[in-house]
């Protein structure tokens, strides 16, 4: 290794500890290979990193979680999953009598952890997006106002978002999307601090990175990441979840054919405050034609169109949905 272009093996040790949870994690799997390779910025590291280890959004919320539960006792862990059936939830396993697992016990899950809310403790409620149609609304409801952290976490199988209407009818309901382990990190976050229910809705598989560190402030509750956007677009594409990165695709691929687009990442399907849904509005009604892009298929259920249709509203102005696809895309325009 060339030590006149190379960071020394002990910086780069120092700046792996530095970096997100998700990285330090994804960097444990390459660390071997550190001393046959060449780093001459820190921007170089990352890159490797991120290009050998993609990391899921579910381990990213596991590892926060644990994390965060580590520093604060009252945080408790509940699931209906085992570490036999995701991996991730193996992490978990460390936080004792904190784990809770319920098996086929939905019903009580939901009702045990309002009663932890109610008891000054901070339940974090993992389950498979399925389960939510199998939850009574009204005990949701009931629990609306109580600081549960719901998550939800689909794994295989036609994937549903009637979750996440579920969660975004409720009142004062938080519903983050995160699109990368690193949203998803600081979805967790955001999730535990706040005071109300929250729901968090990730998947066991890696996902590209998208964001990182310098990244950090663009996530807030209620809000929305402007990805790409130029004076001269066409379309805009919205996504939502791992649906990003098909955004992503798309954009890649319209920009070799010349054809400029705006995307965004709705990091939360419920905006909160009129910034954020006036900056919205203003960049649909701007290129006119957009296309919202779910992350699942559920019969009649389009959760993000229906979103962005409540918040055109809410302006009283007027869009005409001009299609429907069963693959979870709605296309509107002005």
């Amino acid at each position: 290794m060339d030590s006149k272009k190379s960071l020394p093996l002990e910086l780069i040790y120092e700046l792996v500890n530095a970096l997100p949870i998700h990285h330090r994690w994804a960097a444990q799997r390459v660390s071997s290979e550190f001393d046959n390779l060449v780093f001459e910025r820190q921007a170089d590291l990352i890159k490797i990193i991120l290009q050998k280890a993609n990391v899921s959004t579910a381990q990213a919320y596991i590892t926060t979680m644990v994390q965060l539960a580590n520093a604060n006792e009252n945080i408790v862990f509940l699931t209906e999953f085992t570490p036999t059936q995701h991996a991730f939830c193996s992490e978990a396993v460390t936080l004792g009598n904190r784990f809770v697992n319920y098996a086929n016990t939905k019903q009580s899950i939901v009702d045990h952890s309002i009663g932890m809310a109610v008891g000054r403790l901070l339940p974090h409620v993992c389950l498979d997006v399925s389960s939510f149609s199998q939850i009574s609304p009204q005990q949701l409801a009931d629990g609306a106002s109580a600081n549960v952290q719901f998550v939800g976490c689909y794994s295989g199988g036609q994937l549903l978002v009637s979750d996440l209407a579920l969660f975004g009818a409720l009142q004062n309901s938080v519903v983050f999307c995160p699109s990368d382990a690193f949203s998803a990190e600081r979805a967790t976050q955001l999730a535990t601090t706040h005071n109300g229910i929250t729901y968090i809705r990730i998947s066991p598989y890696p996902t590209p990175a998208l964001y990182g560190g310098g990244d950090h402030d663009k996530f807030r509750i209620g809000s929305f990441i402007n990805r790409h956007q130029s004076n001269r677009d066409k379309i805009v594409l919205v996504g939502i979840g791992a649906a990003v990165n098909l955004c992503e695709q798309a954009y890649r691929q319209l920009l070799n054919e010349k054809i400029p687009v705006t995307v965004l990442d709705m990091f939360s399907l419920k905006l909160t405050g009129e910034i954020y849904v006036s900056s919205l509005v203003s960049i649909l009604l701007r290129v006119g034609r957009v296309v919202t892009v779910e992350e699942g298929v559920t019969p009649f259920c389009l959760p993000l169109a229906s979103s962005i249709l409540s918040f055109i509203s809410e302006k009283k102005l007027q869009v005409s949905v001009r299609s429907l696809h069963t693959c979870g895309m709605c296309v509107l325009s002005k």
